[in-house]
C-alpha cells in the first residue's frame, strides 16, 4: 500500500473513532451532572423556540432526529472519502 494513502486511511480512521466516541457518550450519557446539564440546556433551548412543535409525538421528534444524525454522519463520510482520494 502507498504510504500516502495509507497514512490518509489512518487520519481519516482516526476521526471516525473520535466521532464514534462523542457520539457513544452522547447516547451512553456522562456523569449525572453531565445529564443535568443537557437537560437545562434542551430546556433552555425549547424555551426560545417556543417549546416542541405542537403536534409532534415524542417518538416523531426522536424519529427526527435520528434522520439529522444520520445525514449528518452521510455528510461526514463523504468528506473522509475525498480525504482518500
Amino acid at each position: 500500500m502507498n504510504p500516502e494513502l495509507e497514512e490518509r486511511l489512518g487520519k481519516a480512521m482516526a476521526l471516525l473513532a473520535v466521532d464514534e466516541n462523542k457520539r457513544m457518550r452522547e447516547r451512553m450519557g456522562g456523569s449525572l451532572s453531565q445529564a443535568g446539564l443537557q437537560s437545562r440546556m434542551t430546556h433552555q433551548a425549547n424555551a426560545k423556540r417556543g417549546g416542541k412543535p405542537k403536534g409532534l409525538t415524542n417518538k416523531e421528534l426522536k424519529r427526527r432526529a435520528l434522520e439529522r444524525e444520520q445525514e449528518k454522519l452521510l455528510q461526514r463520510l463523504k468528506e473522509l472519502d475525498g480525504l482518500l482520494k
